[in-house]
């Protein structure tokens, strides 16, 4: 065999198949398609003669191998969505679309600030808008979730309150910014998600410092979901059904993976 282009040219051996080539009389030509299969994820067999002749074609760059995490990059690519001058920034969620991101960066003042990432504007820092209560801005907050309308949900701490860490859930809209969501009895609340309906799921501390699952509706208000038993419980999701997700502590108190659904 002095060439194996049949081999290459078949779209059927992938990645995990093997080739036995071994006893085989491959030149130049057929070891570097050799190299070619072997760029695929095939495993091909050579006798210790094609072996050696194969490293010294490689050695010499006649034959260009590839390495795993070259290969890989063919597969993906990455945008980095930039800090704003800060020294971090992370995503949590993004639109279905790919062209919406919302997290956190942190500016030169060592601020944590809820942010968002659209394809047309770059980045945008939420945390610069005064709260309700006249405060100069935020303290720290993050943004962890967003609707197809572009609403986001996360929480936010004044800067007043920077002693207190009192957390406040809050919807973000891009014609009214901010809208603080206040809880009757809460000592804190963190939103973690929301569906295109504009509800919001996430979890509030009571006055016992409990933290409590909660469900918060345009129209209804807020909910809270209770636990499984014991004492603590949080939702992480919801889809657009109004199905929850999250975490409860039963009885003996050990942490537990709910799911919850309206009756009505």
């Amino acid at each position: 065999v002095m060439e194996i282009a049949p081999l290459v040219e078949n779209p059927g051996l992938n990645s995990g198949d093997r080739v036995d080539l071994q006893n085989t009389n491959l030149n130049t030509a057929g070891l570097s398609q050799v190299a070619q299969l072997r760029a695929r994820g095939v495993e091909v067999l050579l006798d210790a003669k094609a072996q050696r002749r194969y490293r010294e074609l490689v050695s010499s760059n006649v034959i260009q191998v590839r390495s795993a995490a070259d290969r890989l990059a063919d597969t993906y690519t990455v945008l980095d969505l930039g800090t704003l001058g800060g020294p971090v920034s992370t995503g949590y969620s993004m639109s279905d679309d790919e062209t919406a991101v919302v997290g956190s960066r942190v500016n030169l003042a060592g601020q944590l600030h809820p942010m968002r990432w659209t394809a047309e504007t770059g980045m945008q820092d939420l945390g610069t808008v005064g709260m309700e209560d006249g405060a100069s801005g935020l303290f720290d907050g993050e943004a962890f979730a967003l609707n197809a309308s572009g609403q986001i949900v996360g929480y936010s701490r004044a800067a007043t309150d920077n002693l207190n860490f009192y957390r406040e859930s809050f919807v973000w809209d891009p014609a009214d910014g901010f809208k603080r969501l206040i809880f009757t009895n809460a000592a804190s609340s963190v939103a973690f998600d929301i569906n295109n309906s504009g509800q919001v799921v996430g979890g509030v501390f009571n006055r016992a410092q409990d933290r409590v699952a909660f469900l918060w509706d345009p129209v209804d208000g807020m909910l809270e979901l209770g636990a499984l038993g014991g004492t603590e419980s949080s939702a992480a999701a919801i889809n657009d059904a109004g199905s929850i997700v999250g975490m409860s502590t039963d009885a003996q108190g050990v942490p537990r993976a709910f799911i919850w659904n309206s009756l009505d």
